[in-house]
């Protein structure tokens, strides 16, 4: 009884009468709001396992979808943003208790000298004994690029990546071989990865674990993979490794013959197991207009996958050593046809057969470079410095 005494409504049931007879003018107040509830969906991920299913018609059966309705946190950095976001000056200043740093501290840095970066770490120490994060902005860069860099927040690069990521089609159209009319995008994408590792994110094994899916590369999509990383590595040169894969994508890739689709990576550091998956589509397109729009060959595909295991961490160095791989049906592609039970559902032994070769003295084993990580991207590079971008899935 006490709490219906006061008036608070959204917009769409505003009653302006009711509200103008209900509440005194000083007592009015007028304010922003926004729903920090959201429904969460676990589709059968816990129906399953339960065996929670309900009877159809037919007599089939169906796993039972479950949700739940709570406080999100993406939905609580809305609601801040909503709050606090200055549109007049269109500045975001972020409340302390959020904010990713309290200070940012810019130094100038000179090859020949580093009082001014010492300087800087003695503040930064002095600070984090009085429990107050900071950053040191430490690169090369000139000035007033730090300076603008310090505007951008971690949310507004990522955002960006995002972006360039989506419009490059996962950074293919920046490859010269399929469309070079992106060029300019690549420049950005790699100003903009080198600020968000400029924060120095904590990389460890229990960030790492999960599923991840590619969203951008600066190379052939394929060459996230362990099989190729390891190919790479024992090329031992990095102009013949970019003649190899060039040569492998205009062979499978030319005409349409084959695309890629998801690129997923699942770490699992308790089976010290690494496996990578790429979705491919063979005959995507295959018409000739001239002869008509039907298509010349039907399309179909796999999920190839790979597995590698003793995948180490040693601070950004993640090692690991290829096993085998195989090709296994995509739900909504038709199998290869002729060659699928031949090619399809089994295990190749990459590594049993990559030691045989005689031009391999080693074993198939492969490193890649943590250069940023946080709860939901993942920013790598190889041995040559290609970039593939991840987010958590």
């Amino acid at each position: 009884k006490k709490y219906e005494e006061f008036y608070s409504v959204t917009d769409e049931k505003f009653d302006k009468n009711e509200f103008e007879k209900k509440v005194s003018e000083t007592n009015r107040l007028k304010t922003k709001g926004i729903e920090v509830g959201h429904i969460f969906y676990f589709g059968d991920k816990y129906s399953k396992p339960m065996d929670a299913s309900v009877d159809l018609p037919g007599g089939k059966k169906d796993f039972v979808k479950m949700g739940s309705y709570g406080i999100g946190v993406s939905r609580l950095v809305g609601a801040i943003i909503e709050a606090k976001y200055d549109e007049k000056n269109e500045i975001m200043k972020w409340p302390i208790s959020v904010a990713p740093y309290d200070i940012g501290i810019i130094t100038m840095i000179n090859k020949n000298d580093n009082s001014a970066l010492e300087k800087a770490n003695k503040i930064s120490f002095e600070l984090e004994e009085n429990n107050i994060e900071s950053i040191i902005d430490d690169t090369e860069e000139n000035f007033s690029s730090k300076i603008k860099k310090m505007k951008l927040d971690k949310k507004e690069i990522k955002e960006e990546i995002y972006k360039i990521s989506a419009k490059t089609d996962r950074g293919q159209r920046l490859n010269k071989l399929i469309a070079p009319m992106y060029q300019e995008n690549l420049k950005e994408i790699r100003s903009l990865t080198k600020e968000l590792i400029a924060f120095n994110s904590e990389i460890n094994e229990e960030k790492l674990n999960g599923d991840w899916e590619l969203i951008f590369s600066d190379v052939e999509l394929f060459r996230s993979s362990p099989f190729f990383l390891a190919i790479e590595k024992a090329l031992n040169n990095q102009k013949r490794s970019d003649l190899f894969f060039k040569l492998h994508q205009l062979q499978v890739c030319s005409f349409g013959l084959s695309t890629i689709g998801k690129v997923s990576q699942k770490i699992n550091f308790t089976k010290r197991e690494f496996i990578s998956t790429f979705d491919t589509t063979i005959f995507g397109l295959t018409t000739i207009p001239i002869f008509g729009w039907f298509k010349l060959l039907p399309t179909f595909g796999g999920r190839v996958i790979t597995l590698a295991n003793e995948i180490s961490l040693n601070k950004n160095v993640l090692k690991m050593t290829l096993q085998k791989t195989k090709v296994s049906e995509v739900e909504g592609l038709k199998r290869i046809p002729i060659f699928s039970n031949l090619l399809m559902e089994k295990w190749y032994p990459v590594k049993n057969i990559w030691e045989k070769l005689p031009w391999n003295s080693n074993e198939p084993s492969l490193e890649v470079f943590i250069k940023y990580l946080d709860e939901d991207m993942r920013i790598i590079e190889d041995i040559y410095g290609s970039i593939f971008v991840y987010v958590r899935v």
